[in-house]
């Protein structure tokens, strides 16, 4: 599974622009963007689990684009970015599991 490549690419991004390198910021969304456009050529389906969770992944990067707060957006993304990349859960999959157009049962989840 070569996806693992783009969310460890995103991470090591994310990191350096945590610890101030600006262009972190802009690449991760390159990154994160290129993840989803990889996903949605393979799955052909939009409302597939996996790409929801790119799409809000790509949408939390774009925080970076924040002056103001894209150091603790990041540091939220990072967080969200280590899980996923390095364990076998995913914050952001489960929160996808919820949302009303998914129709799944939330006791399924726990």
């Amino acid at each position: 599974n070569y996806h693992w490549w783009f969310w460890s690419i995103a991470v090591i991004y994310a990191s350096a622009a945590i610890a101030g390198w600006q262009p972190g910021y802009i690449y991760t969304i390159e990154v994160l963007a290129l993840n989803l456009l990889n996903s949605i050529l393979l799955q052909n389906i939009i409302a597939y689990e996996k790409i929801q969770v790119n799409i809000i992944f790509l949408l939390i990067s774009l925080g970076g684009l924040w002056d103001e707060g894209k150091f603790y957006v990041y540091i939220c993304l990072l967080t969200l970015l280590v899980i996923k990349t390095f364990s076998c859960h995913c914050i952001v999959l489960y929160f996808t599991r919820i949302l009303p157009w998914n129709n799944r049962n939330i006791r399924a989840l726990l």
